[in-house]
């Protein structure tokens, strides 16, 4: 049979990349070619870009192609790139399926999980090394609408095929859905493309911490104070620490057994005012209704089992506590061999073990202590996240294997390459570019980089994107609701109301509802408000009279007054990123910030995980005008420069958004007669 050539190598050659002149006008990026090269004999490429460009000396256009060197195999078996140069010249042309699968060793593996085909090549179909993915850790990554839950629901579809224990750290309650069988009439034609059927996984069992008739259940019996400390949201400070050391001392006197119950209550007894931040945390983890006689272990943790943890319904806050109660024990458990091996898969893996600038949360030190010690006890997992900037850079970094699909976030772009060894900046375009559904498969769990097409599931799927009435449903299948006032609302009308106005905000806003209440992000601005951002700023404003006021504070003070100054608001996780502020400590400029609010200079905020610091008065346009109304955009001013997608990435530090809404009208920042702030409008 004659094999027609696809091009030729043009100028500079090494052993690793090249130019091809393109001779088929078929030919794509993602295609794989085969080269000549003398002494190796033919070498597998992949075409990495196409492009247009001028021949030189002519007004035509010619096809240019960039292409990466994958490999041959030696005569051991093993895959090995050439050690000298490819020779300008030489022709290239289309690989047969069979010589792909040979170097790529597309050979299925002994109990191989079945992911997808290679993107472009319908007859070979891609499976992971299951020891591999099982035992040196996985990192599943894209933004939200990418298909990224669906493809770690195949994966667990593959899993459970294979008998392995599974635990699911469940916060949407996604993947309770195993249990019913993929009955969508859209993916009937993709199912007989990809060989699968529909199927149903009664193995898939559900514990539910909100709600439902099989609750999980956590020991809230007989804690010691480290581990009651452990379940909190943020850290104690010395005199917290002595409150409940004490209230713990003195239960152990009184009681055989104690509760978590009892713990609050003693804290209460305690004396000083520490004892109230720590009794108010405790008593938010006693109404989770959560902790009292343990759901046994070894009832989780069961061959061919998949154990989803339902999260949905709980505060983030509680969701953490839990994670931390559970992953602890479990790991506990494995280490004295009373569960068997597992593979735990944590959804929204950012909320749960968040890098480090962004805070720590209860679950952060528990999740980081698997990643790096959890494969010596037989404990996979698998890291499942929309914002892997936000993910513990530590954690990421253990994953041996990576699953990513769709990203443009230049953030978790760079977070991705970090963590993949064969990452470059082709990769970077290939990922902005990815269709949904599509991933590129990288790590020990394949061999070299990978482009699959995600197969279809065999069960149904209960994800983000599909479920009509639930969490995100507006963000990624619906255009968001658009309110706009039927008539305007009046700074008198808001006095009338028994309101005392504070300020008055213009121009449109996004409408986040969360779990934690509503949250406002201005469109042309993207400054987040809540009614706690207000709260002390309604009691008393530091009026900012001359530059002379600031005598007072030393150059460090100053310099860090002025960032504030010149952002209008400054996060905790963005002072890297401050070139002003690189010269110095991160504790010297944490003093400052502290010392300018002790001044009243800067007013602190803390929003979920991230401390927000603000000039009182940089933030609010105030209402003079007896009847102030929103006005219309100038002619030419964008009314709107943060779209919905940017929105929810801006929300999403703060708090789970649930649903998301456009306003057009005034909103106004208000007091009520006991000075707490509320934030109305028109709605």
């Amino acid at each position: 049979m004659l094999v027609l050539a696809v091009g030729e190598i043009i100028g500079r050659a090494d052993s690793f990349e090249f130019k091809m002149r393109v001779l088929d006008p078929y030919l794509k990026r993602g295609d794989y070619v085969i080269s000549e090269h003398d002494p190796e004999g033919l070498v597998l490429c992949a075409v990495k870009n196409v492009f247009k460009e001028k021949n030189k000396g002519s007004k035509e256009l010619e096809t240019i192609a960039e292409v990466r060197v994958v490999g041959y195999r030696d005569s051991a078996g093993v895959k090995r790139i050439p050690k000298n140069a490819f020779k300008p010249g030489a022709v290239l042309w289309k690989a047969d399926s069979k010589f792909i699968k040979r170097v790529l060793a597309l050979s299925k593996p002994e109990n191989g999980l079945y992911l997808g085909l290679l993107d472009g090549y319908p007859d070979l179909p891609i499976e992971l090394d299951l020891h591999k993915i099982t035992t040196k850790h996985l990192a599943v990554l894209a933004q939200s609408g990418s298909g990224k839950s669906y493809t770690v629901a195949v994966l667990l579809e593959e899993l459970l095929e294979r008998k392995v224990p599974l635990v699911v750290i469940d916060p949407h309650g996604e993947y309770a859905s195993l249990r019913e069988p993929n009955d969508e009439p859209r993916d009937s034609r993709a199912m007989q493309k990809f060989g699968v059927s529909p199927k149903t996984y009664s193995n898939a069992v559900e514990y539910s911490v909100a709600f439902g008739e099989n609750k999980l259940f956590l020991n809230g019996f007989n804690l010691k104070s480290q581990e009651i400390a452990a379940l909190l949201p943020s850290k104690l400070n010395s005199s917290q620490v002595g409150v409940l050391y004490e209230a713990i001392k003195s239960l152990k006197k009184r009681l055989s057994s104690y509760s978590l119950d009892d713990v609050v209550r003693e804290v209460e007894a305690q004396e000083g005012s520490a004892k109230w931040a720590i009794a108010s945390a405790l008593q938010e983890l006693v109404d989770a209704d959560v902790f009292g006689a343990p759901t046994p272990l070894n009832e989780l943790v069961k061959e061919g089992q998949a154990s989803v943890i339902n999260l949905k319904g709980a505060s983030l806050e509680t969701q953490q506590s839990v994670v931390a109660r559970l992953l602890t024990d479990l790991f506990q458990a494995r280490k004295f061999s009373r569960i068997p091996p597992f593979f735990l898969v944590i959804e929204e893996a950012h909320n749960f073990a968040p890098e480090r600038s962004f805070g720590e949360v209860a679950s952060s030190r528990v999740v980081r202590t698997l990643a790096s010690e959890g494969r010596k006890f037989g404990l996979g997992l698998c890291i499942v996240s929309q914002r892997p900037a936000r993910v513990d850079k530590n954690v990421l970094s253990q994953c041996n294997t990576q699953v990513v699909l769709k990203m443009t976030n230049p953030n978790d772009i760079r977070a991705v390459s970090a963590s993949m060894e064969s990452f470059d900046e082709t990769l970077d375009s290939e990922i902005r570019g990815l269709a949904v559904g599509t991933a590129i498969v990288s790590g020990e769990g394949a061999d070299g980089s990978l482009c699959v097409e995600v197969r279809p599931r065999r069960s149904r799927h209960g994800g983000k994107a599909q479920a009509s009435q639930e969490l995100h449903e507006p963000l990624l299948k619906q255009k968001p609701r658009f309110i706009k006032a039927k008539q305007s609302l009046s700074k008198q009308a808001v006095e009338a109301a028994g309101l005392t106005v504070h300020s008055m905000l213009e121009h449109r806003f996004w409408l986040a509802e969360t779990r934690q209440g509503s949250l406002l992000l201005d469109a042309k601005y993207g400054k987040i408000y809540c009614p706690s951002k207000f709260a002390e700023r309604l009691v008393a404003l530091k009026e900012f009279k001359h530059a002379s006021d600031l005598s007072s504070l030393d150059s460090v003070e100053a310099i860090v007054f002025n960032e504030v100054l010149k952002r209008r608001e400054l996060f905790d996780h963005e002072l890297p990123s401050c070139n002003s502020l690189v010269k110095f400590e991160r504790a010297t400029v944490a003093s400052a910030l502290e010392a300018l609010v002790n001044a009243g200079w800067v007013r602190k905020t803390r929003l979920g995980q991230i401390n927000s610091y603000s000039f009182e008065q940089t933030k609010l346009r105030f209402a003079e005008e007896k009847n102030a109304v929103a006005t219309e955009p100038a002619a030419g001013e964008p009314a709107m420069a943060f779209d919905e997608r940017a929105a929810k990435e801006l929300f999403e530090p703060f708090a789970a958004v649930e649903s998301i809404s456009l306003l057009e009208m005034p909103v106004f920042v208000a007091a009520t007669p006991d000075m707490e702030a509320v934030i109305i409008s028109g709605a």
